[in-house]
């Protein structure tokens, strides 16, 4: 719905990904997996294609956005306009490092999520967030 998407590229996935999730670059340049912590080097989005472990068998290759505004699985409440970085399953939250942490951001929420689970749309930008 808020999809506006800027680049679009597909890997091969190293494992089942659920839609909206974020992934990193897996174990080599062609391939991605679930990001699933906050120091994960993020890269981008999958589309709204469940990623089953057969498809990973088969050797089905999954589109990730990469640029542009993206659709992402919230992991909590999340307030238009907060820095989102990733959950330990692949979804979005707010940024909040502790002091002297670093944390990969992915994108600006374009749209504010009352739950977990909720599509919202992401300003996709790549940056480090350090806690004060």
């Amino acid at each position: 719905m808020y999809n506006n998407t800027g680049l679009i590229k597909s890997f091969s996935p190293t494992a089942a990904i659920t839609p909206f999730s974020v992934v990193k670059f897996g174990t080599d340049d062609s391939t991605v997996a679930l990001a699933t912590a906050a120091t994960d080097l993020v890269i981008g989005f999958t589309n709204e294609i469940e990623i089953t472990a057969d498809d990973v068998t088969k050797g089905n290759l999954v589109d990730v956005v990469l640029g542009g505004i993206a659709e992402a699985r919230a992991g909590a409440a999340i307030t238009c306009g907060s820095r989102l970085t990733v959950d330990s399953m692949g979804r979005v939250i707010i940024a909040a490092p502790a002091t002297g942490a670093n944390v990969q951001i992915i994108g600006t929420a374009m749209k504010s999520a009352s739950s977990a689970d909720e599509i919202i749309p992401v300003l996709i930008g790549h940056s480090v967030m350090q806690g004060a």
